[in-house]
C-alpha cells in the first residue's frame, strides 16, 4: 500500500521521492498493524523494540525523518483530488480495507504531519 499511495502522489503532483516515502511510510505501518500483528512483529524485533510504531518513531526522532505532506508541496485541496485515484491503487492484499473516507483520513494525516495514532487507534507512533 505504502508504494502505492507514493507512486500517485509522487506521479500527479512530482513531489520528491525519498522525502514522499519517508512521509508515507509510517502512516500507512500504523494503518495496518492493527489487522497485521504478525508483521507488527517482525518490524518491532528489526527495530530493537515491543512494538513496531514505537519503532518507527523512535528511528524517526533519530534520524530526523519526520514529514508532512503540506511541507512538499502538497495542498490540501489536492487530497479531494487525488484521493479516489490512491484507493484504486491499493492492493486486493493489504491487510486493511480501505474506502474513499479512510484514504482521505490517512492523506489528510499526512498532510498534516498528524500523530500516527489517528491512523491505527493505537496509543503508540508518536
Amino acid at each position: 500500500m505504502h508504494h502505492k499511495v507514493c507512486h500517485v502522489l509522487g506521479g500527479a503532483f512530482g513531489l520528491p521521492h525519498a522525502a514522499l516515502h519517508a512521509a508515507v511510510l509510517p502512516y500507512v505501518l500504523a494503518f495496518n498493524v492493527p489487522s497485521a500483528p504478525a508483521a507488527a512483529e517482525r518490524i518491532a524485533r528489526s527495530l530493537g523494540t515491543a512494538d513496531a510504531l514505537e519503532g518507527m518513531a523512535d528511528l524517526y526522532d533519530r534520524t530526523s525523518s519526520r514529514r508532512a505532506l503540506r511541507d512538499l508541496g502538497l495542498s490540501h485541496e489536492d487530497i479531494a483530488a487525488v484521493a479516489e485515484r490512491v484507493l484504486t491503487a491499493v492492493p486486493a492484499s493489504n491487510p486493511r480495507p480501505m474506502d474513499l473516507v479512510t484514504v482521505t483520513q490517512l492523506l489528510t494525516a499526512v498532510w498534516r504531519g498528524a500523530p500516527w495514532q489517528e491512523i491505527s487507534g493505537s496509543d503508540s507512533g508518536r
